[in-house]
């Protein structure tokens, strides 16, 4: 199938599928809403996938875990390296993972060519150093390899990066979790309402400038301004390994109603600019703290899941932006081969 007619399809099913759903929801005008925001979605990105898209690369991954899940950890390698090898960019998270699985099969080549990969997304030389799994890998020439090119691989890494916008989400995350922490501080109590509109004003103020940005140059994710890393706030772990701060920005305006910006976000995850996990999560949130006023897609059960749940519709919008169905999920995380990254907010 032709790529721009594959994409087209897939939204169209996600407007018929969300229709369906809807029926069963018996919000009227929500439903009435929703449906035209999703013809409006299909008309608008039609012919914006310049790139393969990424719903191929979810899909390869996925099979992938479970391939692990699975105990095929030749057969988990070669989706991995297929896939890295049919994408210029890939997710860091990804190369981690595929380390885990290469390191399992004794191919030196394979791992160094994981190990490399991660280099390139951002992933420093000090994490692979202590990865478990790779303390036999470490005593190879592979390895030599993998250190003696850890410098241009990281160079790469550099200049693949817009770094004035990197710059800027750096600011809005340092502004937010500031004004976070005067909020929760127990001597601000009786002031805490006048932060709390304070903190309210810039969240709505940052989201909105995110979009413009991702309207501009795409979504600020890992693709675009790399990953997290400790130097860059107190409260990045290093072993993140995401572009979570952006997300924490959305998170934070989705604890209560705010309209959403799904319309704009949809598309980037097939651009490979927004991780599908990180909509999810943004997707919980606002379905979580909407009020039935601003649910836009509902829950995908990443961060919460509604009450009396049923399984079936969470599974057909967890599918359409490429996660694993709930039961897949629930299996992989028995699996104690691959990190489980998703346990993480961002």
């Amino acid at each position: 199938m032709p790529e721009n007619t594959r994409h087209l399809s897939l939204e169209l099913t996600y407007l018929a599928t969300e229709k369906t759903t809807n029926v069963h929801n018996t919000v009227s005008d929500n439903n009435s809403l929703k449906i035209l925001f999703f013809i409006s979605f299909v008309l608008s990105c039609h012919f914006s996938f310049a790139q393969k898209g990424y719903q191929a690369y979810y899909a390869q991954i996925n099979l992938a875990k479970m391939a692990a899940f699975d105990s095929q950890y030749v057969e988990a390698s070669q989706i991995y390296f297929e896939t890295f090898k049919s994408y210029e960019f890939v997710f860091a998270r990804d190369c981690y993972n595929a380390i885990e699985v290469s390191s399992l099969t004794n191919d030196t080549v394979r791992t160094q060519y994981f190990a490399e990969q991660a280099i390139k997304r951002g992933i420093p030389v000090s994490i692979l150093q202590k990865m478990p799994n790779l303390s036999n890998f470490r005593n190879t020439r592979s390895w030599r390899h993998v250190l003696n090119n850890a410098d241009s691989l990281d160079a790469v890494y550099n200049a693949s990066i817009n770094w004035d916008i990197r710059k800027e989400i750096l600011r809005m995350f340092a502004k937010d979790q500031e004004i976070r922490s005067q909020y929760y501080k127990w001597y601000n109590f009786p002031i805490r309402p006048f932060i709390g509109n304070k903190w309210e004003k810039t969240n709505r103020n940052q989201v909105h400038r995110i979009i413009e940005i991702t309207e501009k140059y795409g979504f600020p994710g890992e693709q675009l301004i790399g990953i997290d890393h400790p130097s860059m706030h107190e409260k990045i772990d290093a072993h993140q390994l995401s572009c979570g701060m952006p997300i924490v920005l959305f998170v934070h305006h989705y604890s209560q109603p705010n309209p959403s910006f799904d319309f704009v976000l949809l598309n980037q995850i097939e651009l490979g600019n927004l991780w599908n996990e990180h909509f999810a999560v943004i997707c919980d949130f606002e379905a979580q703290f909407g009020k039935n006023k601003f649910e836009a897609l509902g829950y995908h059960s990443v961060r919460f899941s509604q009450k009396d749940y049923n399984p079936e519709p969470i599974d057909e919008r967890r599918v359409r932006i490429g996660l694993l169905s709930l039961k897949e999920q629930k299996q992989l995380e028995s699996c104690s081969v691959i990190t489980h990254f998703q346990k993480r907010l961002y």
